[in-house]
């Protein structure tokens, strides 16, 4: 290889090298830190949480769902029956403990609910239950609130956008969802305390400029289980 040749060779790997050192920092999403959290259950299975259930409602028609009619102004008992051993670190594996189920309900005398009703409230209440320990993590996946979602990404989604919410305090972690339509929108959520990882507060609520509903459970009492 002659002078010339090898010139461009070394300019060639110095080009090269400085292309991959810069990817490192104009790409620094294709390198994924792991977290840094560790999963705690502060409950157990058999532990039971109280709930009285709230539900108000305005305008030209009802547009709640008919099975939480059933327990309106009603106390809820919502007993831990399975707590997955959860060691996740991704978003995905965050929503598979989200939506995992975690309690049973019936009325507080341990009368059944109905079917529906049963199922609506065990989903609410399970998706607002945490192991602690890795608030921060699920706290940085999504925006606090629905108004840090900027307005051109509202725009670019003008008849249907959907999120999950998710915010920290000092006391509580807020996590929900949010829908909006062009016509309404839906919001699901509630805050858990993340010295326990217990739900003090859950909603649902529906909004239209017709009518719109807000049904809420709060937390009146829990009955830890003695083993």
């Amino acid at each position: 290889m002659g002078r010339k040749e090898k010139a461009v060779a070394i300019a060639i790997i110095g080009i090269l090298a400085i292309v991959a050192i810069d990817a490192i920092y104009v790409f620094p999403w294709e390198i994924l830190d792991s977290p840094e959290h560790s999963w705690v259950w502060a409950i157990s299975d058999g532990d039971v949480f109280i709930f009285n259930a709230s539900l108000k409602s305005e305008g030209y028609y009802d547009s709640y769902p008919t099975e939480l009619s059933a327990v309106v102004n009603e106390s809820i008992k919502a007993t831990v029956l399975y707590l997955v051993n959860f060691t996740g670190t991704t978003e995905n594996h965050f929503i598979e403990l989200v939506e995992s189920s975690k309690v049973s309900c019936t009325f507080v005398n341990g009368s059944t609910l109905p079917i529906e009703t049963k199922l609506t409230l065990d989903i609410l209440i399970s998706r607002q239950i945490f192991p602690i320990g890795g608030w921060e993590f699920m706290n940085r996946l999504y925006p606090d609130s629905f108004d840090d979602i900027s307005q051109e990404v509202l725009n670019e989604n003008l008849y249907i956008y959907w999120t999950y919410l998710s915010r920290t305090s000092d006391e509580y972690f807020f996590f929900g969802y949010t829908s909006l339509f062009v016509d309404h929108y839906t919001r699901w959520g509630g805050t858990t305390s993340i010295a326990t990882g217990i739900p003090n507060l859950i909603f649902t609520s529906w909004f239209s400029s017709m009518s719109s509903y807000n049904f809420s459970l709060n937390l009146v009492a829990i009955q830890r289980n003695q083993p």
